[in-house]
């Protein structure tokens, strides 16, 4: 889904992807650690929703739309 099917038979795109691969994994795993904290904060008994932000609206979106999804099988 992410490179087009001509890109396969490139003789470089295995040294390409790998790039590419390597450059998401890094900008990944500056986030990694935050990721797991907000995670562990949402265990808390503490823990206590807010509402979403508008910026947040097609994330909650795709949410809803997997659920109703899910629901529906």
């Amino acid at each position: 889904m992410l490179f087009s099917e001509e890109y396969f038979n490139r003789p470089d795109f295995a040294e390409k992807s790998q790039k590419y691969s390597d450059f998401i994994e890094l900008i990944l795993g500056e986030d990694l650690e935050m990721v797991r904290s907000l995670q562990r904060g949402m265990k808390s008994k503490y823990f206590d929703p807010g509402p979403s932000s508008t910026f947040e609206a097609g994330v909650m979106q795709l949410i809803k739309h997997n659920i109703e999804d899910l629901e529906n099988r």
